[in-house]
């Protein structure tokens, strides 16, 4: 994972990008390429983190819906949560 300050350093390069494409555009439309450009930064910083949450989660609650006679799967189950798919 990416340390805070090179995350932040990515959406600060998609943001002056964007400003720099709008020299001399009407402020709206500047203002719209920069929150597409802060929009597309996170997406592509966070949405790992989110995907990985995502797993975890329906992991857990398969989990907790096991049998007692089923809890043996639960390590299968976790395993296949913690796979790292890019």
């Amino acid at each position: 994972m990416k340390s805070k300050e090179k995350l932040y350093l990515d959406i600060a390069k998609a943001c002056l990008a964007a400003i720099n494409e709008t020299t001399g555009a009407p402020p709206k439309d500047a203002y719209e390429k920069v929150y597409a450009a802060i929009d597309r930064a996170m997406q592509e910083q966070f949405g790992p983190i989110i995907r990985s949450y995502e797993r975890a989660e329906k992991a857990l609650k398969t989990i907790s819906e096991l049998d007692r006679q089923e809890i043996d799967k639960a390590r299968d189950i976790a395993l296949s949560a913690l796979q790292v798919q890019h």
